[in-house]
């Protein structure tokens, strides 16, 4: 954590010591980012701006959010495998960035 002076403003921000990224392809079967365990402290998920299909974005019992090319989100999580990805209408291209 890193705190930031402005003035007379104090504010606290969160620094990433390290991290770990990974791409993979989204199909209609659901997948986790991880197949294993693998403690981080937040994600964030991309559709590549590249990709063709939304991506769908969310846990092991149903991916709600969806990203068009190019968006993406900040999830803060525990664990990397429990962030699950799908493509609906044929493979979305998904890149991944999480804080460990």
């Amino acid at each position: 954590m890193t705190k930031l002076q402005r003035g007379a403003v104090l504010r606290t921000a969160n620094a990433w010591d390290d991290f770990t990224t990974g791409t993979l392809t989204a199909t209609a079967a659901p997948v986790a980012l991880a197949n294993r365990g693998t403690p981080i402290m937040e994600v964030i998920v991309q559709n590549d701006p590249d990709s063709q299909e939304a991506a769908f974005v969310g846990n092991a019992y149903g991916q709600h959010w969806q990203l068009a090319a190019g968006a993406s989100i900040t999830i803060p999580v525990c664990d990397l495998s429990l962030v699950y990805v799908a493509s609906v209408g044929g493979t979305a291209r998904v890149n991944w960035m999480a804080a460990t």
